[in-house]
């Protein structure tokens, strides 16, 4: 990977085509890849030197995607270090109590507006009813996430937003850096994708107490059993 340009190639391995695309987005896609596959372990520490080395570019350019995947949720802050994400039981637990009550006031102002400025949340279902025919857990949390932050964003209210957005990225993006550990099988994929339709139809009607049930139910906790939180070993060596 080279830096001297501000944009970089990329060949698609299905076409063939030549994609061109911001060096940033491609280390981006990178870091994440290497967290998905566990090259870089979940409560790992991260150095914007380690990483150039690494992948061959300028610290600016790290700098400047690990900005952006502390905003994705896949990389933390602590004292002044980054990290790969990593949640505890009680950490998921801690962030529900949370997100639950701010997500059904959400809700309540859509339904109260019958759902105007939804296009960004109907398509991202249809997204996850896709994934879940095809029994991609990863892009069905991809296309879920999305479902949730559309929901947010059509709700009209930035501080609700800006709150949820700093909050619930980093439990998204833990599940799928490690969705590898466990498969549900696509029925109960199917069944999930159908809860964000019934929550998408109870707005559209205005019913404040169905559209909430059906986003309650929806957020899907399953995806815990596979995972071994806590039981990660330390991890020292820096990247």
């Amino acid at each position: 990977m080279t830096e001297s340009t501000d944009l970089a190639t990329k060949q698609t391995e299905d076409s063939g085509i030549i994609v061109r695309q911001p060096l940033k987005e491609l280390v981006v896609q990178s870091i994440k890849d290497a967290i998905m596959r566990e090259d870089l372990r979940p409560g790992q520490r991260l150095t914007e030197i380690g990483l150039a080395k690494r992948l061959g570019v300028g610290q600016a350019t790290i700098r400047e995607a690990l900005i952006d995947l502390e905003v994705q949720g896949f990389i933390q802050r602590r004292h002044r270090h980054k990290f790969v994400t990593d949640l505890s039981r009680a950490d998921i637990e801690a962030i529900y109590a949370v997100r639950v009550p701010l997500e059904k006031l959400a809700v309540e102002w859509l339904a109260l507006k019958k759902g105007e400025n939804m296009e960004g949340v109907e398509k991202a279902y249809l997204r996850m009813a896709d994934a879940a025919q095809k029994g991609d857990l990863s892009g069905f949390k991809e296309a879920d996430f999305a479902f949730h932050s559309a929901l947010w964003a059509a709700a009209g209210n930035v501080y609700l937003q800006n709150v949820l957005e700093r909050l619930v990225p980093q439990l998204f993006a833990f599940a799928i850096a490690t969705v590898r550990h466990y498969h549900p099988p696509s029925e109960q994929l199917k069944t999930l994708a159908d809860l964000h339709q019934s929550v998408l139809e109870g707005i559209r009607a205005g019913d404040i107490e169905s559209a909430q049930e059906f986003l309650v139910r929806s957020m899907d906790v399953t995806w815990l059993a596979g995972l071994e939180l806590g039981g990660h070993p330390p991890q020292t060596k820096e990247r």
